[in-house]
């Protein structure tokens, strides 16, 4: 933050800033996101119904780690699926 001077912005202030900033790093955790499932074969459609459940890519991969199971939410992939990922 302190490295922009949004005075040199043309129509970028502070409430501005703050949802640019935002959403990079929303982009950033769901890129996180998807690097953690893809080697997985999950594809990046399935994931993005995951991203229907739970919007916060933060709080998503933190439920991943703690319940790989809750990928039994995407349609197509049954107990049998989530639970040969959970293992690896």
């Amino acid at each position: 933050d302190s490295e922009i001077d949004l005075n040199k912005l043309k129509g970028i202030k502070d409430f501005t800033w703050t949802i640019i900033k935002n959403k990079i790093l929303d982009n950033y955790l769901m890129a996180d996101v998807l690097s953690l499932l893809s080697p997985y074969g999950i594809s990046q459609k399935r994931i993005k119904q995951l991203f229907n459940e739970e919007p916060n890519p933060y709080l998503l991969k933190e439920k991943l780690l703690n319940d790989p199971y809750i990928i039994t939410e995407i349609d197509g992939i049954g107990f049998k699926t989530a639970d040969s990922i959970a293992l690896k």
